[in-house]
């Protein structure tokens, strides 16, 4: 993908932007890119507490945080002004991707609309959002459930002793790996796109 933190300086640089990653140190990364790049940024995940949340969103109304970095917190039931979508992740869900530009097509006065920098080609692979709709609904009937993946003990790094299936801190010597992203930028930069485009 493009670069994410100069795309938005680029084509939006003006806050009220929610950045959505591809995972925790993806947005924690991000974040930092961000306020190297002298962007007032915050960073929001699942084990975010309510009152840091709440702060956040304060925040971000009253302009001291331009954009919030975040990995499924923020894409349903989330009533927020915000004027630009930053997707820095990709996903196959319809249903995901109008819940995470749904919330920048919320109304708030003085909006007039919302700029979506979809670095993840989300717009090429299912559409534009506003013309994704359900033709019909499932039957109903329960579906196959699948197995859960078969969780295997890892070697730690640091002692070399195997840590407990679907544990990440190891019980021997305390050492947790850091979260690593696979997420890969390059120079491409984004083209604006239209329904003559697709």
């Amino acid at each position: 993908t493009g670069d994410v933190v100069k795309t938005w300086l680029e084509l939006w640089g003006k806050g009220r932007t929610l950045c959505f990653a591809v995972d925790c140190a993806h947005a924690q990364s991000l974040k930092l890119r961000f306020e190297e790049a002298g962007v007032r940024c915050a960073y929001q995940d699942a084990d975010t507490d309510r009152m840091e949340r709440l702060a956040i969103k304060r925040a971000f109304h009253e302009g001291a945080i331009d954009v919030v970095c975040s990995v499924g917190t923020m894409t349903k039931g989330l009533d927020w002004n915000v004027h630009c979508i930053s997707l820095a992740r990709p996903t196959k869900s319809r249903t995901l991707f109008k819940q995470i530009i749904g919330r920048g097509l919320r109304l708030a006065d003085g909006k007039e609309f919302c700029v979506v920098l979809d670095h993840g080609r989300c717009t090429q692979e299912l559409g534009f959002v506003t013309e994704i709709e359900a033709d019909h609904l499932d039957d109903g009937k329960p579906g196959k459930r699948r197995k859960p993946p078969i969780k295997f003990a890892k070697e730690c790094p640091k002692c070399h002793q195997f840590r407990t299936p679907g544990t990440r801190k190891c019980e021997n010597c305390g050492f947790e790996p850091t979260p690593q992203c696979g997420w890969v930028e390059t120079a491409d930069e984004l083209q604006e796109v239209d329904r003559k485009t697709l």
